[in-house]
């Protein structure tokens, strides 16, 4: 999917999928849909939310993130696809 949101152009089919919702979700994430955390090349994210399948005639919707974010939403979902660090190489994390 490609969508322009002020200019710019978030395209799933060319950005990184860092994390998504899992194949063993809540009944909440069943009922509401999936949702694709993704990075472009140029270091955007942006996440995709997919209705349920049931749910018929609604488009998937993407949502530009900042990076804190971005960050906040990959802890949220259950399949990370990458690790912290890889998934935001620009940040540094330190231990706690």
């Amino acid at each position: 999917m490609k969508k322009a949101i002020d200019g710019v152009i978030f395209d799933t089919e060319k950005a990184i999928v860092l994390a998504r919702t899992g194949d063993n979700v809540s009944a909440y994430d069943q009922l509401s849909g999936r949702t694709t955390l993704y990075r472009t090349a140029k270091g955007s994210y942006f996440k995709c939310r997919e209705a349920a399948a049931f749910s018929e005639g609604s488009t998937p919707e993407i949502t530009p993130l900042s990076v804190e974010e971005a960050v906040s939403e990959f802890n949220k979902l259950s399949l990370k696809l990458l690790d912290l660090e890889e998934a935001f190489p620009d940040m540094e994390f330190r231990e706690a």
